[in-house]
Formats: C-alpha cells, structure tokens, sequence
C-alpha cells in the first residue's frame, strides 16, 4: 500500500464527525466544520430527533398596542 499523496483520482477519506442535536451549539459547530468546502477536513453528520432545527428556541410575536415584540419562549 503506497503511503504518498493521493492522486489527483482519489478523494481524501475523511474524519466522520458526528453533532447531536440542532441547538444553538450544533448549529455553531456545524457551521465552522462546513462554511468553507475549499477547507473541508471533516465528513459532517447533524442529527436531530425533532422535526425542527433549532434546540429550545422559540419565538412568537406579540402584538402590544401598534407595537410588534418577539419574544422567545424557547425556555418558558
């Protein structure tokens, strides 16, 4: 087995990483290991068992007067 750079041919094999759940820290992680292909070092996996991204986070708006809030209620 050579040990040399691959060859123009072959695909690098690359490290499996694994990021459970789509909190705010997933997302963060996500982002850093996948925002640049050129500098791609990982083979990156999300997994979520909700329907949704996003962890505990939730905002609704609530209309006070002519006044439009979001509020998160992600924690409530």
């Amino acid at each position: 087995m050579d040990s040399g750079p691959p060859t123009p041919t072959e695909q690098p094999i690359l490290p499996k990483v694994a990021i459970i759940g789509s909190g705010v820290s997933g997302l963060a992680a996500l982002w850093a290991l996948t925002h640049d292909p050129s500098k791609r070092t990982h083979e990156v996996h999300l997994f979520e068992a909700a329907d949704y991204l996003g962890g505990h986070t939730h905002t609704v708006t609530y209309k006070h007067g002519s006044e439009i809030i979001a509020v998160d209620t992600g924690f409530i």
